[in-house]
């Protein structure tokens, strides 16, 4: 495990997932089922915090997400079936939860007739309901939550992180928490101090959208300007003083 790490971090990474648990498109691997052990995760993430990295676990299980968190790793990716026990060890320890409900969305409205393979769409049908129970009670006890969407995952393209938002305010998260969850809570779960807020002393990274988000999330699907590092990198025109 030290090894992998390190050959990882020397390949350029700047973030190090471990397998808590085995996963929904693995032909012939339970989802739920644990993979990795505490002890090996354990090195995993003594190796990567050394060098300044972060850590974060694939869980599909209770008992997976469980042992990810007595490991020490910085978030639970995905998370289906955590129970109230994990979510206190959670907050006891401060891990963060990226819930990835999208994803699990899509697949199960997607199905076989999207060309997603049936034994994909069977786990996660199995496996949906649980990690939206997750999310609601991660919102609930206040566990903190970054946002992720599973991108790259059956109709889930990469940059589609609002309908994630969406699905996070449906299930009773308020609209200015969920769009922390991908700015500031986000940024803190990287290591990122100078990023996610509108402050001095931070990196001018803006995102100008007509509508407001606090009322409707939807509204960030409306960008009118994307200035990165304070210098405009795209929009309608709008003026943005760089002064």
């Amino acid at each position: 495990m030290r090894h992998a790490v390190r050959a990882q971090i020397k390949a350029g990474a700047t973030a190090i997932k471990v397998m808590a648990t085995g996963g929904m498109m693995t032909p012939g691997q339970a989802a739920g089922a644990p993979q990795l052990t505490i002890e090996e995760m354990a090195a995993a993430v003594d190796e990567a915090h050394k060098a300044g990295r972060t850590v974060a676990a694939h869980a599909e299980s209770a008992v997976g997400a469980r042992n990810a968190v007595l490991a020490g790793v910085d978030s639970v990716e995905h998370g289906h079936g955590i129970d109230e026990a994990v979510v206190a060890l959670m907050l006891e320890r401060g891990t963060r939860l990226v819930p990835t409900i999208l994803s699990d969305r899509a697949i199960v409205e997607g199905g076989e007739e999207a060309g997603i393979p049936a034994f994909i769409v069977d786990k996660c049908r199995a496996l949906a309901p649980s990690l939206e129970r997750t999310l609601e009670l991660a919102i609930e006890r206040g566990v903190a939550i970054a946002a992720g969407n599973d991108g790259g995952a059956p109709l889930v393209p990469i940059g589609n992180i609002v309908d994630e938002l969406r699905l996070y305010v449906a299930h009773g998260m308020r609209p200015q928490d969920a769009l922390e969850t991908a700015t500031s809570a986000t940024a803190g779960l990287f290591g990122m101090p100078d990023v996610g807020l509108l402050e001095v002393g931070h990196v001018a990274d803006l995102l100008v959208v007509d509508g407001d988000p606090l009322a409707d999330i939807a509204a960030l699907r409306n960008p009118r300007a994307v200035v990165a590092r304070g210098r405009p990198v795209a929009g309608d025109g709008l003026e943005i003083p760089t002064g």
